[in-house]
């Protein structure tokens, strides 16, 4: 979830059209909901979520890394433990010999050593 602002400077930034009534109806609606007006314009359909979070991550300069096709191993999913995992929203996706690949929200800065993690 971003804040509004951040998400004003990302439509800014790459010029994303998304009429001002509309903006503005999805922040009051987002405010009456308690929900997150990304989550709003995506599922009133005023931006596609692939594309949004791409720009998000360009913005962020954070590569964006679609997982929802992906197979995901148990074994390496449950590396993160589920409150840790739920806490910071993060998810590791990939494990090789050296190295643990993850994925997290963009507002948490999540920091872990894997040499200790049980092979």
């Amino acid at each position: 979830m971003l804040f509004t602002s951040v998400l004003k400077k990302v439509f800014q930034k790459f010029d994303v059209k998304i009429p001002p009534k509309e903006l503005k109806a999805a922040e009051a609606k987002a405010a009456k909901m308690n929900k997150s007006l990304e989550d709003v314009l995506i599922y009133d359909g005023l931006i596609n979520e692939v594309e949004l979070y791409q720009k998000i991550g360009e913005y962020l300069n954070v590569p964006y890394i679609a997982l929802k096709s992906r197979e995901i191993k148990k074994e390496v999913l449950n590396l993160i433990p589920g409150p840790v995992a739920g806490t910071h929203q993060v998810v590791a996706f990939e494990k090789n010999a050296n190295d643990v690949k993850k994925q997290e929200h963009e507002s948490y800065k999540f920091e872990t050593n894997f040499k200790n993690v049980k092979k």
